[in-house]
């Protein structure tokens, strides 16, 4: 039986506010992962969470998925691994959180399918969410593509299950994004493993200050610039990703982010 990804580790699925029981995997006579791997075609739906709109999902147009994880020293990238040619901004801003890794994995054919006419469904025509009245719960981005027309949608709270001070319409909304995350729960099968991390992004203003233990060449200060942003790539980014898995590396303190990019996903846009 193939295992699916649990997005409930990211929390973005929950039950429908109408209480439907989440989908059953769609069944598909050509089923298994693409010939292509992730990031070879571009995004069509990203997924984010938290007030910096970290990544934590990633669809692409081939039916490959990267779901962002918690990393440790086993999933250091080697130098040589296979590297999109070229990267394709996601949306929403991409910094804070840990530096983490990808898991890899995919939707069968017929699930890419199903997986469009839902997230046009629930995405398009810039549906309103509304905002239910709770308060310290993240906000959920969701960024989806058909290869022309863009959607980008912000939900607090979403899955939590929250309705008071909702209206109907927007009842109806959330729950229809509920529907696409639950799908994505049931449909996503992890069959990849830790997908190589050959760029990183690092955010923050470079004042770092004189005791801050650097594996780079080039500072924080030199990499950020006045764009307080910077992609780190190839051998440096290989570098880095070991130095802070191994060493615990601590930037909290000086307003420092670190975070592997998803394969084919460019870094530092606004």
């Amino acid at each position: 039986m193939m295992a699916t990804i649990a997005l409930a580790a990211t929390a973005l699925t929950g039950c429908s506010w109408f209480g439907l029981e989440p989908p059953e995997p769609v069944t598909c006579a050509q089923s298994g992962p693409p010939a292509t791997a992730a990031g070879e075609t571009a995004p069509v739906l990203t997924i984010a969470r938290g007030s910096t709109s970290d990544l934590v999902l990633v669809v692409y147009a081939d039916g490959n998925v990267a779901t962002h994880a918690d990393a440790d020293a086993a999933a250091v990238a080697e130098a040589g691994a296979a590297v999109a040619a070229l990267p394709r901004y996601a949306g929403g801003p991409y910094q804070g959180g840990a530096v983490g890794s990808w898991e890899g994995g995919y939707l069968n054919t017929c699930a890419v399918d199903e997986l469009h006419r839902l997230a046009q469904d629930a995405l398009w025509s810039d549906p309103e969410p509304g905002q239910p009245q709770v308060t310290d719960l993240p906000t959920t981005h969701f960024h989806y593509t058909d290869g022309g027309s863009v959607a980008d949608v912000a939900v607090y709270a979403h899955g939590a299950g929250y309705t008071s001070g909702l209206s109907w319409s927007e009842r109806r909304v959330r729950d229809k994004i509920v529907a696409l995350t639950d799908f994505l729960d049931a449909n996503v099968v992890a069959d990849g493993g830790t997908l190589p991390v050959t760029e990183l992004q690092i955010d923050g203003n470079g004042a770092v200050g004189a005791d801050f233990t650097w594996p780079l060449a080039a500072t924080p200060v030199d990499l950020l610039g006045d764009a307080q942003c910077a992609v780190i790539v190839e051998a440096d980014a290989v570098t880095l990703y070991t130095y802070a898995l191994e060493n615990e590396l601590d930037v909290s303190e000086y307003n420092l982010a670190i975070r592997a990019l998803p394969p084919g996903v460019a870094g530092c846009q606004r």
